[in-house]
């Protein structure tokens, strides 16, 4: 079966989240303030951001969080499930180039009209652009995560980790930030342990069960007892 993310639900699709969300933690055990957590980034290698695809407010979050690393100078390289392999050149070409974001979009969706760059309501579009446009201001180079369309679920988080493991060892002066749909980081997908490279990660939206927990009233991020770090200020937003 192939694995549509967004746009075809089944039941291998339910118990994959469903494995996330068991693996993400039901407690809080830590809290950091955002300039401390800036700090600890620009000391690792390697950075899971966890994506939720329509979550306007976590890239917001994101965005001010890579901002926060390049003006303290941390030199980031970016691993965005966003870009298709097939595109790298292309996407390496407009990063290089004077080209307008519109003749990068109007390429990829020429070749693949699910390009994540021009996605309707089912993805927050906008995010993505503004994330290659961020790499492009900040000389920030992209490798994509996997080809598009997708492969089956079966065969994707492990082709994920050596397209990781893959750039950890070409931009070895860079932090190597990775941004994927957070269900693949824990759980049946386990992309994190697949690398064998660890990594601060960063969850995207709390799980139910997880935002329902006790939370500490404070600034920046909490971490559950999962393992992952969250921004603090989504846990507000999942309780709704």
């Amino acid at each position: 079966m192939d694995f549509v993310w967004d746009t075809k639900p089944s039941d291998e699709l339910d118990a994959y989240l469903a494995s996330f969300a068991a693996a993400a933690g039901t407690s809080i055990d830590a809290a950091r303030p955002a300039p401390a957590m800036l700090d600890t980034i620009a000391n690792s290698r390697l950075v899971w951001l966890g994506d939720h695809h329509r979550s306007t407010h976590l890239h917001r979050l994101q965005l001010d969080l890579l901002g926060g690393l390049c003006a303290q100078g941390t030199r980031l390289a970016f691993v965005l499930e966003a870009i298709g392999t097939q595109d790298e050149g292309e996407v390496a070409r407009w990063l290089a180039g004077r080209e307008s974001l519109e003749v990068l979009r109007t390429t990829l969706r020429t070749r693949w009209p699910g390009s994540w760059l021009d996605a309707d309501d089912d993805l927050d579009a906008p995010f993505y652009r503004d994330l290659v446009a961020f790499a492009r201001e900040h000389r920030i180079p992209i490798a994509a995560l996997e080809a598009t369309p997708r492969a089956p679920i079966r065969q994707r988080d492990e082709r994920m980790a050596e397209r990781v493991r893959a750039a950890a060892r070409a931009w070895p002066d860079r932090v190597v930030v990775v941004v994927v749909g957070q269900a693949h980081l824990l759980g049946a997908g386990d992309l994190v342990r697949r690398t064998g490279l660890g990594g601060l990660t960063i969850g995207g939206v709390p799980p139910a069960r997880l935002a329902a927990a006790a939370v500490p009233r404070s600034p920046g991020f909490l971490r559950s007892n999962g393992g992952l770090w969250w921004f603090a200020d989504l846990f507000a937003d999942a309780r709704g």
